[in-house]
């Protein structure tokens, strides 16, 4: 995804490091606020008629939406979410995360104020976080209730399977309502989305009309290999030769318009640079 690439170049301040667990906390903290005052709720939830009545703060507010129901289930909600968004943080980078909660949030705030009428809660937008994970890591083991190892992808399966039994159980509004909050999904995996249905509608070997397998078009040579996206500025690594790698953008006053590193040698690059700021308030004292 180059855009977002030129994003993280530019703007790389934009990037919120922790979010999900500054979310969870809020959480956290609105669910035991429930169980006291179980009306407060009410006023966390984007309610569209509230908002177009000058209750701004819904706008935010419903992010912190604790679960319904009990106990139990509050404590494998909140945990799940947390977990599903540290290690999408963590594979991502604080910026791509950042990028991704932030278009499903305000997606879902905007298809609400401009189509429905009834109150908001994050549901499918969380929903979108664990579907996102579970297309990033299908075959990770997971304990369902802390009890029974399952393969994500299973869950993901189920969880889309559910979300299209909803999306075609519902009215207009809510349709809409669920294509906004994972409009950031679709604008991330839209590449893989492309390619499994394209592979799920393409003649089967034998047939009429089968396709020529890419690269070996009669008459033509084969096309160059893509050239590498990322490389970092000290080993030279790309994504090519290193696919485990992570890459992100450094604007330092050292690095002046931004240089690329892999993550290991961007840490390094970070405590060098912690080390000559820290000399340097020394030096001036």
């Amino acid at each position: 995804m180059r855009w977002i690439d030129r994003l993280e170049q530019r703007f790389p301040w934009l990037g919120i490091p922790g979010l999900i667990t500054y979310v969870s906390i809020g959480r956290a903290l609105a669910y035991f606020l429930s169980l006291r005052t179980p009306q407060f709720v009410a006023y966390l939830l984007l309610d569209p008629v509230a908002v177009r009545h000058g209750e701004a703060w819904r706008l935010v507010s419903f992010l912190l939406t604790p679960p319904a129901g009990g106990v139990l289930f509050a404590v494998v909600d909140l945990y799940f979410t947390f977990m599903v968004g540290r290690i999408l943080e963590e594979y991502w980078g604080a910026f791509r995360f950042t990028v991704y909660y932030l278009l499903g949030a305000v997606g879902t705030a905007a298809v609400a104020l401009l189509f429905l009428n009834t109150p908001v809660a994050p549901y499918f937008l969380n929903l979108s976080l664990f579907l996102a994970f579970a297309t990033l890591f299908p075959e990770m083991p997971i304990l369902l209730f802390f009890i029974l190892p399952v393969k994500v992808k299973y869950l993901g399966w189920l969880s889309a399977f559910l979300l299209t039994l909803a999306f075609w159980g519902t009215n207009l509004s809510g349709k809409l309502a669920i294509v906004a909050a994972f409009t950031n999904y679709l604008v991330f995996f839209w590449p893989e989305i492309r390619v499994w249905i394209r592979d799920k509608f393409r003649r089967k070997p034998g047939t009429l009309s089968e396709p020529r397998p890419e690269g070996r078009v009669e008459g033509l040579p084969t096309p160059p290999e893509a050239p590498a996206v990322h490389r970092c500025t000290t080993c030279g690594a790309t994504e090519k030769d290193h696919p485990e790698y992570g890459f992100r953008w450094c604007s330092c006053k050292e690095c002046g318009e931004g240089r690329e590193y892999c993550m290991e040698h961007l840490k390094e690059h970070q405590e060098k640079i912690g080390k000559v700021d820290r000399k340097g308030r020394r030096n001036a004292r």
